[in-house]
């Protein structure tokens, strides 16, 4: 599993999302971390991580949001992909519960599941939105 984290000027959440990440009780993964040309700290923050798991990459110049998705996407080594954005945070049984359906059915593209929309104190404003059933 890679865990893609494509940021722009992401620093004031992104130290939380990669802790979100690094916390997974599904612990076969990589994190590959893109900093789209940021003018802010955010590769200084994903670099204070020491993890093995983790690789840093970097745009030279900025690309547009799509572009610099598509490019981790690429950058991505394992044959799932997971794509977190830098103000989101995994559940720690996100990728557990995630990658086994994926593994079990190759027809299976997509996995998804319901999220809690929260502040900037990480308290939920909107609960379980998402798909139903």
């Amino acid at each position: 599993m890679s865990v893609c984290i494509p940021v722009y000027n992401g620093e004031q959440f992104l130290a939380e999302t990669i802790r979100s990440v690094l916390a997974q009780t599904y612990q076969d993964f990589e994190l590959v971390f893109l900093d789209n040309a940021s003018t802010d700290r955010s590769a200084e923050i994903a670099r204070s991580f020491s993890d093995p798991r983790i690789r840093f990459e970097h745009n030279d110049t900025l690309l547009p949001q799509g572009d610099n998705w598509n490019r981790v996407v690429e950058l991505a080594r394992a044959p799932l992909v997971k794509v977190v954005c830098a103000d989101d945070l995994l559940h720690p049984r996100c990728l557990e519960l995630q990658v086994p359906p994926l593994e079990a059915d190759p027809g299976i593209a997509v996995v998804a599941a319901r999220r809690h929309m929260i502040d900037e104190r990480g308290k939920v404003i909107a609960p379980r939105r998402g798909l139903r059933a």
